[in-house]
C-alpha cells in the first residue's frame, strides 16, 4: 500500500477535499492517523489509537483497510460495538469511499446467526403453532416479510409484540438445520447467502459479539482473515468476556425443561409424536406415544424440583438481600443448596430417557424417506435436548466451581431497568449479535433477565485468551476509539486486553476542537455527598434552577439507575409546570425513542445512566448543557469489581490507582465526549460531585478532558455562570 495515495487522499488539497466539498474541513490527525494505519497494516503487528471526536476515525481506517484489500484481494475485518456505527459505515462512509477510491469497492455487514430468518424453522414452527393464539398472531405479523425477504434480516422485519420476542429464537438460523443438503444460499438460506456475500467483499463489518464468537468458538462465520480493525474499542474487553461467561436463572432453567414437552408446552415430545404417527406401525406406535406421555409428566416433575431448588436457595440465610450479589469462589464451600447437585442428575437422567426415545423412533424409519415436515421435526428436538444439556452443564460447575481464574456469585433479582429495557426492545434473540451493546459499568450485565435470581460465572480477566486467540493469530490488528488511554498512556488499556509494551505501536492524537473555547466546566462545591439521601433532592433542585434560566437542552448522567427515579421524581411536575419535557431512561421508553424524543423536543431535560455515557450523539443546540451526578467509579460490591480489585492487590499493585482511577476517568471522558461533536457546538459542563475538587485525584479527570473547571458553591452562581458563558458565546458568534 502506497502512503503516497493516503496522502492524495487525505491531504489537504486531495481527493477528500474535491469529493467532500463544500462541507470537507482539513485535518492533520486524521492525515496522521490513516499514515500510520496504513503503515500497520502494510508491515502487520498491533497499533493502538486513541481519536477523539471530530478527528473523522472512521475513514482515517475504511481508507487504508480497502487499499490494503484490493491490494491483496482482502478482506479486511472491521469490528464495532454498535449497530450505529455500522450504519454509518455502509449509509455514510460506504459512497463516499466509491467516488474517493472506486466504485466497485464492496462492503458487506455480517450479522450472527441468530439476525436471520431460517425458512425451514419457519415452516416447522407454523405446523407447530398453527391455529394457537400465539401461532396465529406471530404469522400475521411476518409472514408477508418472510414470503418476499431478500436477506432474512429480522432487522428488516415488522415489529412483533413484546410478547411474542422469544419466538424469534424458534425461527433464527441454527446450525443444525443448516448441516443439512437442502440448506443452501440457492434454496433459501439467508446466513449462507450473507458469508457467501463476505467472501467476495473488500471490507467485512461485523460486531465485537460476533467477532468474539468466530475467534473463540469458530462458530461466526467469518471469511478466512488475517488483518483485523477494531473500532469502540474500548468495549472489546467486556465483548470477549460475553462468550465465555455464562448464567442460569431461574427462568431459564425452567424454560429449556418446558421445552421437553408437556401439559400443552410444543417441545421435544410432541416434536417426536410426530414423526412416530408417521414412521411407526399402529402397533408399535401406541406404546410409544404411551412412553411420551409418561415422560411428559416425569418432566412436570423435574421442574416442580427446579422450583423448589430456587426456593431452597433463597431461603438460606446467606442469600444475599433485593438487588444484591453474594460472591463465592471454589476455595470455600458454595451458598448453594446441597439439593442443586441432585438436581443435576435428575435433568440429565430425564434428557437420557428423552435421547433413547429419539433413538427408538429414529431406528423405524429410513432418514432418506421420512418427509421435511417430519424430518425438521426431528432436528428441532435434537436441538432442544442439546440446549438443556448445556444449561444442567452449566449449572454443575456454578455448584461446584474450579476454576480460580473466573468470578462466581449468586444474583437476586436486578433493579435492572436498562437490562428489561433492553430486552423489551431487542428485535432478535440474543447470542452472538447484540450490536446495539451494553452501557453497564459491570461486565456480564446483558445476561440475565431483569428482576431474576440468577448463579453467573465470568472470567476474571480475558487478556491471556485475547492475547492466545487475537493478537498471536492475525497478521495486522488496529483497536481505534476516542477513549483508550489514561493520562495519555495506554498501558492500562493494552494490560488488559492482553499486550505488554512492547508489543504494540500507540498513537494519541489531539483533538481538532479548542475545548477551553467551545466548554465552561464547573463544579459543584457544596453539593452533599452522593451517598447521602439529600443529595437527589439537591440535584433535582439546581436542575429546575438551570432549565427555568437558561431553557436550553439538558442531558443528566447518573450512575444509579435509583438515584435517577428518585430525581425523575422530583422534576415531573416542576418541568412540567414550565412547559419543559421530562425524558428518563427506564421509564417508559426505549433508549431509540428516548433520543429521538429528546432531539424532537425543546426545550427538555433527559435523564440517562448505563448507555447513554457513550454512543449518543446530539450535536448543536441538541444539547447545550450536560451534568454529571457523580464520578463514575465502579460498585465496590460488584462480584467482578472485587475481584478485580483484590487481584490488583495481590500483584502487589494498589486498587484504587491502579484499577479504580483509571476505569473511571475512561468512563467520565466518555460522558464528557456527549458535549462537543462539532467544531462550532458550545456547551456548559457541570459536575456536582464535590469529590471532584475535594480530592486529590479531582486533577486527573479534570485533565483527562482538557478543560479548566471553576469551582462554584451553588447553584445560583453555576446559574449566573452560564448566562454570561451563552451570552459571550452568541456575541463571539
Amino acid at each position: 500500500m502506497s502512503i503516497d495515495k493516503i496522502e492524495g487522499i487525505f491531504g489537504s488539497g486531495g481527493s477528500l477535499s474535491k469529493v467532500l466539498a463544500p462541507e470537507y474541513e482539513w485535518r492533520p490527525q486524521q492525515l496522521e492517523m490513516a499514515r500510520t494505519v496504513g503503515r500497520t497494516l502494510e508491515h502487520g503487528g498491533a497499533l493502538l489509537v486513541e481519536a477523539p471526536t471530530g478527528v473523522g476515525k472512521s475513514l482515517s481506517y475504511l481508507v487504508p483497510g480497502i487499499l490494503w484489500a484490493i491490494r491483496n484481494d482482502g478482506p479486511c475485518v472491521v469490528s464495532t460495538y454498535t449497530k450505529q456505527l455500522q450504519d454509518q459505515i455502509l449509509n455514510k462512509e460506504l459512497p463516499r469511499l466509491q467516488r474517493v477510491i472506486d466504485r466497485t469497492v464492496r462492503i458487506v455487514v455480517l450479522k450472527g446467526r441468530s439476525s436471520y430468518l431460517c425458512r425451514q424453522r419457519w415452516d416447522h414452527f407454523v405446523a407447530e403453532q398453527g391455529g394457537t393464539v400465539e401461532g396465529e398472531r406471530v404469522q400475521n405479523a411476518l409472514q408477508h416479510w418472510v414470503d418476499y425477504t431478500d436477506t432474512g434480516d429480522f432487522a428488516d422485519a415488522p415489529p412483533i409484540a413484546p410478547a411474542d420476542l422469544r419466538v424469534l429464537e424458534r425461527i433464527c438460523s441454527d446450525d443444525r438445520f443448516c448441516a443439512t443438503q437442502r440448506c443452501k444460499p440457492e434454496t433459501g438460506c439467508f446466513y449462507k447467502l450473507s458469508r457467501r456475500e463476505a467472501k467476495q467483499a473488500h471490507l467485512v463489518v461485523v460486531n465485537h459479539a460476533l467477532l468474539m464468537t468466530d475467534l473463540f468458538g469458530g462458530r461466526g462465520g467469518l471469511p478466512e482473515f488475517d488483518t483485523l480493525i477494531i473500532d469502540e474499542a474500548h468495549h472489546l474487553e467486556r465483548a470477549a468476556a460475553q462468550p465465555l461467561s455464562f448464567s442460569v436463572t431461574d427462568r431459564s432453567l425452567e424454560l429449556v425443561l418446558r421445552a421437553l414437552g408437556g401439559r400443552g408446552e410444543p417441545g421435544v415430545t410432541d416434536d417426536l409424536r410426530k414423526v412416530a404417527r408417521v414412521a411407526m406401525s399402529t402397533v408399535s406406535r401406541r406404546p410409544y406415544l404411551d412412553k411420551l406421555r409418561g415422560l411428559e409428566s416425569e418432566t412436570a416433575e423435574v421442574i416442580q424440583e427446579v422450583r423448589r431448588f430456587w426456593i431452597e436457595l433463597q431461603a438460606r440465610p446467606d442469600y444475599p438481600g433485593p438487588n444484591e450479589s453474594r460472591r463465592y469462589d471454589p476455595s470455600s464451600v458454595p451458598p448453594i443448596p446441597e439439593s442443586g447437585a441432585g438436581l443435576c442428575r435428575l435433568v440429565r437422567s430425564q434428557v437420557t430417557k428423552l435421547q433413547h426415545a429419539l433413538m427408538e423412533v429414529r431406528e423405524q424409519f429410513d432418514a432418506e424417506a421420512l418427509p421435511r415436515t417430519e424430518t425438521l421435526a426431528l432436528a428441532e428436538a435434537e436441538r432442544r435436548l442439546e440446549r438443556v444439556t448445556e444449561q444442567v452443564a452449566q449449572l454443575e460447575e456454578l455448584i461446584t466451581p474450579t476454576d480460580r481464574h473466573r468470578v462466581y456469585w449468586i444474583e437476586a433479582g436486578a433493579a435492572g431497568t436498562e437490562r428489561g429495557d433492553r430486552r423489551a426492545r431487542t428485535r432478535g434473540p440474543r447470542s452472538d449479535d447484540d450490536s446495539e451493546g451494553s452501557g453497564e459499568l459491570g461486565i456480564g450485565d446483558d445476561l440475565v433477565p431483569s428482576g431474576a435470581s440468577a448463579i453467573r460465572t465470568v472470567p476474571l480477566m480475558v487478556g491471556r485468551e485475547l492475547q492466545d486467540r487475537l493478537f498471536l493469530k492475525k497478521r495486522s490488528v488496529v483497536l481505534t476509539s476516542a477513549t483508550l488511554a489514561v493520562q495519555g498512556e495506554f498501558r492500562h488499556v493494552a494490560e488488559r486486553l492482553g499486550q505488554r509494551e512492547g508489543n504494540y505501536e500507540s498513537l494519541a492524537l489531539a483533538s481538532p476542537f479548542d475545548l477551553p473555547k467551545q466548554v465552561r466546566a464547573v463544579v459543584h462545591t457544596e453539593m452533599a455527598n452522593p451517598n447521602q439521601p439529600q443529595f437527589t433532592k439537591q440535584l433535582a433542585e439546581g436542575i429546575i434552577e438551570i432549565t427555568s434560566v437558561l431553557r436550553k437542552k439538558t442531558l443528566v448522567l447518573f450512575t444509579s439507575h435509583e438515584a435517577l427515579r428518585r430525581v425523575a421524581g422530583h422534576l415531573r411536575e416542576p418541568l412540567a409546570a414550565m412547559g419543559v419535557r421530562l425524558l428518563a431512561q427506564g421509564m417508559g421508553e426505549g433508549r431509540h425513542r428516548l433520543r429521538a424524543s429528546f432531539e424532537e423536543s425543546e426545550p427538555a431535560v433527559l435523564l440517562g445512566a448505563a448507555s447513554f455515557w457513550e454512543g449518543v450523539d446530539f450535536p448543536g443546540q441538541d444539547l447545550e448543557v450536560l451534568i454529571l451526578a457523580r464520578l463514575p467509579f465502579g460498585v465496590p460490591s460488584d462480584p467482578v469489581v472485587q475481584a478485580r480489585s483484590e487481584r490488583a492487590e495481590a500483584q502487589g499493585q494498589n486498587a484504587f490507582n491502579d484499577y479504580y482511577l483509571p476505569e473511571a476517568i475512561l468512563r467520565f471522558r466518555q460522558g464528557f465526549g456527549r458535549l462537543i461533536r462539532r467544531s462550532g457546538d458550545r456547551g456548559l459542563f457541570i459536575v456536582v460531585d464535590p469529590r471532584l475538587h475535594q480530592r486529590g485525584y479531582g486533577a486527573q479527570f479534570q485533565r483527562a478532558v482538557g478543560v479548566r473547571f471553576q469551582p462554584m458553591p451553588g447553584w445560583r452562581e453555576i446559574v449566573s455562570e452560564g448566562v454570561s458563558w451563552f451570552r459571550l458565546s452568541d456575541e463571539g458568534e
